[in-house]
């Protein structure tokens, strides 16, 4: 979470001081750290689901439905995960 934050950070700099090619590239490294941030985070939210100790643990009180559907924060980390590539895609197919 740092880096994400200290990367953005340095991408709002750039792009204040018109530095576009710093401004991408921090730009990209803020969205690979806040990614993998977020594919970690779901990969033990997934372990913490299935035992019982855990306060994230699937009880009908709590229920997680298929791939978390139940648990709409999760949405917020499947965006994190989908967003960084559909940007990556997009800024690789417009290479020259």
């Amino acid at each position: 979470e740092l880096c994400c934050a200290f990367f953005s950070l340095l991408t709002i700099v750039y792009k204040l001081r018109e530095d576009e090619d710093k401004y991408i590239l921090c730009a990209g490294i803020s969205m690979g750290t806040q990614f993998m941030n977020s594919l970690l985070y779901m990969r033990e939210y997934f372990v913490q689901t299935n035992e019982p100790n855990s306060v994230n643990y699937n009880t009908p009180k709590f229920p997680c439905g298929f791939a978390l559907l139940k648990r709409p924060f999760m949405w917020i980390n499947a965006a994190w995960l989908i967003m960084p590539i559909y940007v990556f895609t997009e800024a690789i197919s417009h290479l020259n």
